[in-house]
């Protein structure tokens, strides 16, 4: 039994470390309700960036929590918004209106087992929109592996938190609004005699 113990051990510690991936997002339903009760015009999405890129984050030490493909956690977060325009019908990549991202904080806690994620969006428009907020997830583990299998499979809701304030704010219709056309602005479409 001693010998079985270190064996496994050894067969651990040859790894660098464990790699949990995150789930494909999935839209939220509530989320795409609130999305579809604006009545607004399709929007694009445009590029998001982040403060520090991250394809995964250490956990604990041992592991890492990685996205489904490799891709950055700011991809992942603009993805989940394009799913959920898409869910909802208001998604064009040619809208007028095109809503950028830049992600100043992606992270996780696996100790007090919360998700923090800060966002600022921006609307071509010349709106923006700041959210800062916490995900907390329940697991009934203590070992690593477990827990960060929990912090992985949570960033889902985390994302879908995150999305719903900001279709959510009161703000947010306007933020979708196409800019007005003052004098000498030329309208799309229109042509100037």
């Amino acid at each position: 039994m001693r010998f079985a113990r270190m064996a496994v051990f050894l067969q651990l510690a040859a790894c660098s470390y464990f790699v949990f991936t995150v789930p494909k997002y999935t839209a939220s339903p509530e989320n795409v309700m609130v999305l579809r009760g604006l009545h607004q015009r399709p929007v694009n999405v445009g590029p998001f960036s982040a403060v520090r890129e991250n394809t995964a984050l250490s956990c604990r030490g041992e592991a890492r929590v990685a996205t489904d493909d490799g891709e950055p956690f700011s991809q992942y977060i603009r993805a989940a918004l394009v799913s959920e325009l898409k869910m909802a019908d208001a998604y064009d990549p040619n809208a007028a209106v095109t809503i950028t991202g830049l992600v100043e904080r992606a992270d996780f806690y696996s100790a007090s087992k919360r998700w923090e994620i800060e966002l600022t969006v921006s609307s071509s428009n010349g709106r923006r929109m700041h959210i800062d907020g916490s995900w907390y997830w329940r697991d009934n583990y203590s070992s690593a592996p477990a827990g960060c299998q929990d912090a992985a499979t949570s960033l889902v809701p985390a994302v879908q938190d995150t999305i719903s304030r900001i279709v959510n704010d009161p703000t947010f219709p306007a933020f979708l609004a196409a800019p007005e056309a003052g004098p000498g602005t030329p309208i799309p479409g229109v042509a100037l005699p």
